[in-house]
């Protein structure tokens, strides 16, 4: 089996491969539409119902139930906090680098978390 992160970070590279930087631009127009709208913030939400097939997919690769939850619970925060990221910069990287380091980055934390180290992931050029 790949490293978990390996497998979460194809299927958030999956989910966010639309994101890229010709929509950057239109972001916080999107972003302010959809917050205006209820019927949109529904929609948007269903959206990220999407990482509801990681669990069943980390399962399908042999992980247990104790490591697949949490896993996919990572993935969900580290799409997130990368989308607020990406939208929030002039970088116009697509969304999936900066997914990327946003796993790193909460891989890194979780492993240190309460030592005090500063184990920030680095940004990487993208490949």
């Amino acid at each position: 089996m790949a490293a978990l992160v390996d497998c979460l970070v194809a299927a958030l590279e999956s989910i966010a491969v639309e994101l890229t930087s010709a929509r950057h631009d239109s972001t916080p127009q999107r972003r302010a539409v959809i917050s205006a709208r209820r019927e949109l913030q529904e929609r948007a939400s269903l959206k990220w119902a999407d990482l509801d097939a990681i669990p069943d997919a980390l399962r399908a690769r042999r992980a247990d139930d104790t490591t697949a939850r949490p896993a996919a619970e990572m993935a969900f925060l580290a799409l997130s906090t990368s989308d607020e990221r990406w939208a929030a910069t002039a970088d116009r990287r697509p969304l999936n680098a900066e997914t990327r380091v946003a796993l790193r980055d909460l891989q890194a934390r979780t492993t240190t978390a309460g030592t005090g180290t500063d184990v920030r992931a680095r940004p990487t050029a993208p490949p």
